[in-house]
């Protein structure tokens, strides 16, 4: 299978805008909460049924709108690492180096990132595959 040599950085450039638009959106929720359900104390449902105004409830509905990274994602992201045909070695560290940012932000009680079995098979693979290529030239191969 060829791979293009920058698909496994442009996956990743898009997990880390999922991860910035995800903490922005989070921000502007909690910066705005109190309008989601009620505006100067008037309801977004009866004032659409009152009013036929529908600009507060389309934009209480966008600002509940996420995208959030999730274990799949991340997983994506390890994949597209662990497939790179150049570099084993550092496509094997890239993959390791994103199963640890998982295992970190789940011990920060992020739940929808907890490492599955999917995401430590990958991990294994990438390292299998660099395996069976030379190691670096600087010593800095520990396998």
């Amino acid at each position: 299978m060829h791979l293009n040599k920058s698909a496994p950085l442009r996956a990743e450039k898009l997990l880390n805008e999922m991860i910035e638009y995800s903490a922005k959106k989070k921000k502007e929720e909690k910066e705005h909460e109190a309008l989601l359900y009620n505006h100067d104390g008037v309801d977004y449902d009866d004032e659409m049924a009152n009013n036929g105004s529908q600009d507060h409830g389309t934009k209480a509905i966008k600002s509940t709108l996420h995208i959030k990274p999730d274990v799949r994602t991340y997983a994506g992201v390890m994949l597209a690492w662990s497939r790179r045909e150049k570099d084993k070695y550092q496509a094997a560290i890239q993959a390791q180096r994103i199963l640890d940012d998982l295992e970190r932000l789940h011990s920060l009680g992020e739940t929808d990132v907890a490492a599955n079995v999917v995401c430590y098979t990958i991990c294994m693979k990438a390292w299998a595959d660099c395996a069976a290529s030379a190691p670096p030239s600087n010593g800095d191969y520990n396998g």
